[in-house]
């Protein structure tokens, strides 16, 4: 063995029973194809997954999820910002792989017409998928009914996957609609392919 693996080994014992902190990873793991990279010296963490990177505000923590609005099984990632018992930031992330030539507009109005299907006609048929700039890429826009909050569901496309952001603007938050939003922006910003 060699002696920083002894010294460092040495450190964290020591550490442990003086009832320190262990050295933390530089990369979290995920299950869910999603890891978490050490965060940058703002705190925002980056994410990582599916030939994607999006980043996410300080010490958010990623668990399974369905999502409540297109039904897709995914990730949802949280992190509360305004200090209250609810978490203000809450996006759920799907990754399709892309089985098919369709472009994204061609399949998403297809997954659209399937929803429609089934939502109230009077009141929470989807409209077409708007365009929108999603960092690097190009994206398409959902807008769900939501009730009283304000619902995106996000949509963009790589060579072998189709990956979705869904999230809410909510009033239950510590933090107005405005500040949720921003939050959101700087997530879809940072979009870039991997």
């Amino acid at each position: 063995m060699r002696l920083t693996t002894r010294l460092l080994l040495a450190s964290i014992l020591v550490l442990d029973a003086c009832g320190g902190e262990r050295p933390q990873p530089r990369s979290v793991r995920s299950e869910l194809g999603w890891h978490a990279e050490f965060p940058d010296s703002t705190g925002w963490m980056t994410w990582a997954g599916y030939h994607l990177s999006f980043q996410t505000p300080p010490g958010a923590t990623i668990t399974p999820d369905t999502s409540r609005f297109s039904g897709l099984s995914g990730a949802q990632i949280s992190a509360f910002v305004g200090g209250g018992d609810v978490p203000d930031f809450r996006v759920h992330v799907s990754a399709i792989a892309v089985r098919d030539d369709r472009p994204l507009q061609t399949w998403l109005d297809s997954v659209r017409a399937r929803r429609n299907g089934v939502l109230d006609r009077e009141l929470a048929q989807l409209g077409p998928a708007r365009p929108r700039k999603v960092g690097a890429l190009a994206g398409l826009r959902l807008i769900p009914f939501c009730g009283d909050c304000e619902a995106s569901e996000v949509y963009v496309q790589t060579d072998s996957m189709r990956v979705g952001f869904e999230y809410s603007l909510e009033s239950g938050s510590l933090i107005n609609r405005a500040q949720q939003d921003s939050l959101y922006e700087r997530m879809l910003a940072s979009v870039r392919r991997r």
